[in-house]
Parts: C-alpha cells; structure tokens; sequence
C-alpha cells in the first residue's frame, strides 16, 4: 500500500508513526513555565474588548516563537523519511551513452541512389551521435574506433573512417557494442545492410542486447539488388580459374578479360561459371564487364612469378629413375638431362651431379660447374655409393670419412622444405665434416652432416647424402614433395600460392620494409591486407582479392530495421522512482545548524 500526495508518493505509510515524536515537544512546550501576570483592570478591559479567543491567542504565541518552530520543522524532516517518500519522473535511458556499430565490410560500398551504402550508413551515424559516444566499425575483425568521447571528437574521427574490401561480422561487432556499455545506460545504433557473411547473425546479436534491457536501433542502409561478380579466385602455377556467380533472377551475359584472354559468358539465373586460362607471369587484373552496382567484385587480381619455370639440368651417367620421376612431377621445373662426358652449354637455374662414373669426368668440368654457383646458380651433388672415389675439385662442402652403417635421419635446422616430412632410416651413409664454416647443416645422422647448403658467391653449392641404394626416403611420398620444395628453397623461387590471398589476411615479414600498396607507401612489419588490389614488397608483390560468395549477396536477407531515408532518432524513457529522503534529512541538519546560529544570536548560550 502506498499513499499519494500530488507528486510525492510514500511507499511506506506505517512510516508516518515516526511523526509521533513530534508530540513530546509540542507536550514541553505547552507545560513550559510561562511569566507572571498582572491584572490591570484598564488593560483587561482593553483586552476584553478585542474579542480574541483562547485558541487564536495560542496560535499568536506559536508563530513569535521562532526556536520552536525551528525544532518542530527539524524532527517532522527527521520523521518523514521512514516513510520511503519518493517522486516519479520520467527519465531518457538513452541519454547517457551512444554506441554506434558502422559497417565498413565490402557491401557497404554497393552503390544506392543517395550514394554508397557506406556513405548513407556514415551521414546517419553522425545524425545519431550523443553527448558521450563510441564507434565499432563492423568488419572482419571488429574494430573499436573511438570510445567515449564527445560529438566533437567523434566527428573527427568519423570523417576520417572509410570501408574496407573484407567480409563483415556484423554479429560480433553488435556484441561488442554492448559490452562497450558495461551495464550503464545508453543506446546501440547498428547501422549496415545487414549482409552478414560470418559469426554470429546479426539479430541473434541484437535479441541478445535487447535482452539485456540495452536498446538496439537497426538502421538499414540497404535496397534489394542484384550483382554480377567473381566469387573464387584460385591461381596455380600453370593456369588460373576464376568463378563467376549471377545472383540476379533473369540470366545475363558477361565476358570475362585477363591481358589478351577475352571469355564471353552467358550465365543462367543464380547460375556460377567457371572460367579457366593460362596464369600469366607477374601482376595480372581479371575484369567481369559490363560493370554493375557492386564493382568490387568485378575485378579480381593475380600475382605470379615472373620467371614461372625453374630450369634444372640433370648431370648423370645412368639417370635414377626416382629422381627423375621426381623432378618431372613438379610443374614448375623444366628438366635437362645431361648425358656424361658431355655438360650441354646454357644457362640452368640448378645443377644436379648423379649418379655418375668417375671415369667419365673431364677434368675441370666440375671446376666449371662451382664458378656456375659463384653467379649465383645452385649446385647440387647428390651423393652415390662411391662418392669417396670422385675427385669433386674442391667443389663438396663437406670432407667425406669412413662409411657407417645404420642411422635414422634427423632435422638439425628445421627450414620450410623440411616442415612435416619423415626422411626415414639409412642403412650406410658416409661420414663426413664441415669444411665451409658458412655451411648450413640441415639433415644429420647422428652428428654427421646429411644435407648441406654452402654458399659460393652469389649462388649455393650443396651436398646431399642420403645416399639412394642406402635410404628408403626415395620410397616415401614426401620424396617428391621435398624437392619441389627444396628447389623453391635453393633458387628463391616464389611459390605462386604464397603471392595470392583473400583480404583480411595479414602477412608477416622477417623485417619491417616498404610496401606500396591500394592506399599509398608505408615501412611495415607485417601487411594487413584490408583493401583489394597489389602489395609491392621489396622481394615480390603479393595480390589480395574478396572473392567472397557470401558478401556479393548483396541483397540483406529480411530483418527488422528501418530504412536510412525514415530513421529518426528517439528518446526512449521510462518511469523512475527518485527517493528523497536523503533530500529531507539533509534538510534538518541545514535546519539544525541554523538552529544553533539562532540560539546563540539570541543570547540564549
């Protein structure tokens, strides 16, 4: 039960007992001793004569006697308060904070009639900014911008914010937004077309916080569209493919354009075409035309070496038909074979002496082979049963001993080409010592070094003594595999796989080193790949595309949000109970401290 009093409500009426302490001073001051009177007959007649009653003349003394009043006031404060006295207001729980989820992924920048999406999505953002604001942009990771700051600040950074060819977590991001909060009052505006492409969906996100008592307001800066665009890029050594998706309800015709390859393309409703063509050397852009409303996806980028085949000849006198196979089965190597006594004149990118009879030979051949690595081509001299035989002229890394018997093969220097691969047991294997100090030892037996890369001028020369009668590593599927890799390795060829990625990725260099990329020139330690295009780095230039199905969906399934053009930002209040008893006890001690100034003015202490 609570008692109203115009807009004062008490929520405890049994409180107003306490008001009975009011009785014990109204009792003192009554029983008071009061001064002597006398009676004179003419004032008496004159009193009389005003006809005042007993009761009016009470009153009279009441109001000229300040300190009791005083003190009745005092203790009625005192009392009231035990009566939970409180008033109801209407209070704007939106008012304190505003945290504004911006999507900034790929679709924003899908073309509307007032502009980007991202550009509509932004004039709305700053449209709903508070006295005290926060900025999650939505993307692939997402991004706190600014925090708590004033309109002002806000705006600065606002303008300063521009969309990203990345996929959107538009789910994350909203739950984000509410964790920003931190259980205080305030609103989340979310404010994209709501193409969530991964994590959490974006109303889950939003029931969540609603859930919470947060308020969500969804502002949609999207209109049903179709598109045309590339949804995979996959770039092999060889030849490239690249998928083309009509997400329209009619069929369309498109061409597909790579330098001099021109493909026409007549694509059925919701249909995806794959279109194939040889990969080109160095930087490659591949157009989808006529352009639409979505150009991002209408262009896709390719980095491939620009030397795409490694040129390997083959020095032998009876060729090993394991590593042949081998060296054949890598698409990007162009293998010579060399039949002893004669080494054909050209120019070969690696060197490999096998299998070879020392009778067959010339002398200074081998010389010859060791300036090769001095310009900076790789020699490689793979060891064979009687290697301690061969007069190799100074051109092994390593001294050869004795033959032992029976060792597993260890990596001593772990290197990408030895990631993940079992290189087996040797029955026999030569002993044998460093003679290049600069030599790197990767593979061993025990301590005796297996596989050596020595460096000779600009080139390497290396020794590879897993010998192939004594090894069963020829047997291994990983064979293959490891000179592929290895010769990657040797020659510093690039691996086509390794210069092409999806935006988002971030690539991680050994050294902070200049970098142009789609926005301009920086010293970076790692490349975050937010935008579609090239990345020059000092060694190679790397390509990042979208190639993303879900964010060329350009058409934001049905959710609740209004649209941009009739979003109006309200106050949302509800009714607050404000106590304010703490108001009437501070009241009396006010009134207590005037008290005694007013005694002691009085002369009373």
């Amino acid at each position: 039960m609570v008692l109203s009093l115009g807009p004062v409500v008490f929520g405890e009426p049994l409180g107003f007992w306490a008001l009975t302490s009011l009785v014990p001073l109204i009792l003192l001051y009554l029983i008071r001793p009061k001064p002597k009177q006398l009676s004179i007959p003419s004032l008496m007649f004159f009193l009389e004569r005003q006809g005042r009653s007993k009761v009016a003349n009470f009153f009279k003394q009441v109001t000229k006697d300040w300190l009791f009043l005083i003190q009745l006031l005092i203790l009625f404060l005192l009392a009231v308060p035990f009566s939970s006295p409180y008033t109801v207001v209407q209070h704007d729980i939106t008012a304190e904070s505003t945290v504004i989820v911006l999507d900034v992924s790929a679709s924003s920048q899908v073309r509307e009639s007032g502009g980007s999406r991202f550009e509509i999505g932004l004039a709305k953002a700053k449209e709903a900014l508070g006295s005290k604001n926060t900025v999650v942009l939505a993307k692939d990771v997402p991004l706190v911008g600014v925090q708590g700051v004033s309109v002002a600040d806000a705006l600065k950074y606002l303008n300063s914010v521009h969309p990203r060819d990345t996929s959107t977590r538009l789910g994350e991001s909203i739950l984000l937004a509410g964790e920003l909060l931190q259980g205080h009052e305030g609103r989340v505006v979310v404010i994209s077309d709501f193409v969530n492409t991964a994590g959490v969906d974006a109303q889950t996100a939003m029931a969540v916080l609603r859930g919470k008592k947060v308020v969500v307001d969804a502002v949609s800066t999207a209109s049903s569209k179709g598109n045309v665009g590339f949804t995979g890029v996959e770039v092999r050594p060889d030849t490239t493919s690249v998928l083309v998706r009509n997400f329209n309800l009619d069929s369309v015709s498109v061409s597909v354009s790579a330098g001099d390859f021109v493909k026409p393309l007549q694509i059925p409703s919701l249909g995806t075409e794959v279109v194939s063509f040889v990969t080109p050397p160095g930087k490659t852009e591949v157009k989808l035309s006529p352009s639409d409303d979505f150009p991002l996806d209408n262009v896709a980028y390719i980095s491939a070496p620009i030397q795409s085949k490694t040129k390997v000849l083959y020095i032998t006198s009876n060729a090993s038909v394991f590593l042949k196979t081998a060296l054949l089965s890598i698409p990007s190597v162009e293998l010579t074979m060399a039949q002893l006594p004669i080494i054909p004149e050209g120019d070969f990118d690696v060197y490999i002496v096998h299998d070879v009879k020392p009778i067959e030979i010339l002398a200074g051949s081998l010389r010859a082979l060791e300036k090769k690595a001095q310009e900076g081509k790789t020699v490689i001299v793979h060891g064979q049963e009687d290697s301690s035989l061969i007069d190799y002229e100074g051109l092994l890394p390593v001294k050869l001993g004795n033959t032992e018997r029976k060792a597993p093969v260890g990596v001593r220097q772990s290197q990408a080409y030895t990631q993940n691969m079992e290189f087996g047991r040797l029955d026999h294997f030569f002993g044998a010592s460093l003679v290049d100090e600069n030599a790197l030892s990767v593979l061993s037996a025990y301590d005796t070094p297996l596989l050596v890369v020595s460096p000779r001028g600009k080139g390497n020369v290396v020794w590879f003594g897993l010998i192939e009668v004594w090894s069963d590593f020829k047997l291994s599927p990983d064979f293959p595999i490891f000179w592929s890799e290895f010769l990657k390795a040797v020659t510093g060829a690039q691996d086509v796989a390794l210069l092409n990625y999806k935006t988002g990725s971030t690539l991680l260099l050994n050294k902070p080193q200049t970098v142009r990329g789609p926005e301009g020139s920086s010293r970076l330690a790692s490349v975050s790949m937010e935008r579609q295009g090239f990345y020059e780095l000092e060694d190679r230039t790397i390509a990042a595309n979208l190639a993303n199905e879900f964010e060329s969906a350009i058409s934001p399934m049905k959710q609740e949000a209004v649209p941009a053009s009739s979003f109006e930002l309200r106050a949302v209040r509800e009714a607050r109970n404000i106590p304010i008893d703490l108001y009437l006890i501070a009241a009396a001690f006010v009134l207590l401290f005037f008290e005694l100034w007013y005694v002691k003015k009085r002369g009373d202490v």
